[in-house]
């Protein structure tokens, strides 16, 4: 209980007067995962949930108690972390290895989740009828409203660490995401290829 109070203030501090950058960060590493978890979830016991405009640390501050009031619902992680939070994880992952610093983890996790609602875009004919898949539009709408970057290519990553992760990413943790969707159906390889092109040409 102590370690919970003593975090909730750094947290609390941490709002008070953050850099931009940080906020971004944290603001990013928020709207995730509810995707993958509809997927896993009877239809109707789950809601959907939209990206509000970003308007400081008040809706931040927020949001955070939210997503983990989610997580302690159903008792994992599972429906603010999926396949956008382990794309991050394995970029962040490969620049540990190579010694290199890497983007924070919100800031990825932004870009993994317009990676992760194109996938969706692609998966379209293999989803459930009546699945709400996530909203791109919307999602790009808030990071552009945010000033936060919506681009592997611009974030930072590698060509090939990019295709690496739409095709491995999945494999850090036994959670059904869109990616595994798409390699069910024998797609993954093709729309991994098509999204990387979209972004880095060829």
């Amino acid at each position: 209980l102590l370690r919970g109070r003593l975090l909730h203030g750094a947290f609390t501090a941490l709002l008070a007067s953050p850099s931009f950058y940080m906020m971004l960060a944290i603001l990013t590493d928020v709207p995730g995962g509810m995707g993958d978890w509809a997927l896993t979830c009877p239809p109707g016991r789950w809601p959907g949930s939209a990206c509000p405009p970003p308007r400081g640390a008040d809706n931040v501050s927020a949001m955070s108690p939210a997503v983990r009031m989610s997580r302690a619902v159903v008792g994992v992680s599972r429906p603010a972390s999926g396949a956008e939070h382990q794309m991050a994880h394995y970029w962040e992952m490969d620049a540990l290895r190579r010694g290199e610093e890497h983007p924070l983890h919100g800031n990825a996790v932004g870009v993994g989740t317009v990676l992760a609602a194109s996938l969706y875009e692609m998966a379209a004919e293999y989803l459930p009828q009546g699945f709400a898949a996530p909203d791109k539009g919307q999602i790009l709408a808030c990071l552009q409203a945010a000033g936060s970057c919506a681009d592997p290519k611009e974030l930072g990553i590698r060509r090939e660490l990019c295709l690496e992760s739409l095709l491995h990413a999945m494999e850090l943790r036994d959670r059904f995401t869109v990616q595994k969707l798409l390699e069910q159906k024998g797609q993954l390889i093709s729309c991994a290829q098509e999204l990387v092109a979209r972004y880095y040409g060829g």
